[in-house]
């Protein structure tokens, strides 16, 4: 069993808790692809019981964070550089199709609150926190998806993001150009939005996502 640094988990909404501190643990890796987790090690790790660590991995395998085998336990999933590749490919479909969909229902409350998350962005990139901005960009796209007020989307692409979210920091630093750039690549996406124009949006969000997947697909193979 390989040693994690998780502090205890505080009483108060325990599998909400246990299940983000596993699942931060594996974003910022700590926890890698194929390592085994075992329930009552991180249980007795965490101080909590060993039910709240099973309902945290239940969580964690939805989210597609873990793989749970029979007989064999749970352990931290991967993605080969084609299923990045090929998600990728499938979260661009849906991201063109958001972006299309938020502009036909778009709402002067949807752009305050886009620009705000890059606002929060700036910060995070002068300050160095790579965790924050991360969580940002995806606090960017979900806006996007509830601009668009369709619950089956927001579902899919949500999944998808969860899936590819950890690879988006790997070899990633807190100096590199493309850190700095996000802020602004989010504020371009922002401003097609808020132009109305459907075609251009649609490409813009469609070239991010792909171009995203390729980038880590990049790193992971250094």
């Amino acid at each position: 069993m390989l040693e994690y640094t998780l502090s205890p988990a505080s009483p108060s909404s325990l599998v909400d808790n246990v299940t983000a501190r596993i699942r931060d643990a594996i974003l910022n890796g700590q926890m890698k692809p194929g390592d085994h987790l075992v329930e009552r090690q991180l249980a007795a790790r965490l101080e909590v019981s060993n039910v709240v660590v099973r309902d945290a991995f239940t969580r964690l395998a939805d989210e597609g964070f873990v793989v749970r085998l029979p007989r064999r336990g749970t352990f931290v999933s991967s993605l080969t550089p084609d299923e990045v590749r090929d998600l990728g490919g499938i979260r661009g479909v849906l991201e063109r199709y958001a972006a299309e969909l938020a502009i036909s229902r778009w709402t002067p409350e949807s752009h305050a609150a886009l620009a705000e998350i890059c606002d929060w962005m700036d910060e995070a990139v002068a300050a160095g926190d790579l965790k924050r901005l991360f969580e940002l960009d995806g606090a960017f796209h979900e806006g996007v998806w509830l601009a668009a007020r369709s619950p089956a989307l927001t579902l899919l692409t949500h999944n998808l993001h969860s899936k590819l979210s950890r690879y988006m920091r790997y070899g990633v630093s807190a100096e590199s150009d493309v850190v700095a750039d996000i802020p602004n690549a989010h504020r371009r996406l922002l401003e097609l939005l808020v132009i109305g124009d459907p075609v251009r949006a649609g490409d813009a969000f469609h070239h991010h996502a792909v171009g995203s997947s390729q980038a880590m697909i990049e790193r992971m193979l250094g």
